[in-house]
């Protein structure tokens, strides 16, 4: 009886851990890409809360913007850490199943969706009609 009573109470506590951190969410975390504002490509890379922002031209020879932030407690903004195109702090949102965030006004779609193919495939054959020779930089 005994062992049984250790095994309820071991697998309870076990269940209460599990029930915890599947609460707790890891929010979005993957690489997501939307079309720019000046620039043709804009990519956001969330590992943690680390996150990344980057843009890219067709030109190859242009340095692309880079900032790069961390997710604040809660997930919903982005401090900017090492300055570059964005400085401060940006809102951030992600949809419930992390398919999309939203950072300021620019909507990003993760990578392997049907938006994030069709906007790279747009990109590349872009910048390949304007320059023959460009290599892509993703």
């Amino acid at each position: 009886m005994k062992s049984t009573t250790r095994t309820i109470a071991a697998l309870a506590a076990g269940a209460a851990a599990l029930f915890t951190l599947t609460a707790c969410g890891s929010g979005p975390s993957g690489t997501y890409y939307s079309e720019g504002k000046s620039e043709h490509l804009a990519r956001i890379i969330v590992d943690g809360d680390d996150v990344t922002f980057e843009t890219f031209r067709c030109n190859g020879r242009e340095k692309h913007t880079r900032s790069r932030g961390v997710l604040s407690d809660e997930g919903k903004a982005v401090s900017w850490t090492e300055k570059g195109r964005y400085r401060g702090s940006d809102p951030f949102i992600a949809s419930s199943d992390g398919d999309v965030v939203t950072m300021g006004k620019l909507t990003f779609s993760k990578e392997g969706t049907d938006e994030a193919k069709e906007l790279i495939a747009w990109y590349e054959e872009f910048c390949t009609r304007e320059d023959s020779d460009w290599e892509n930089p993703l």
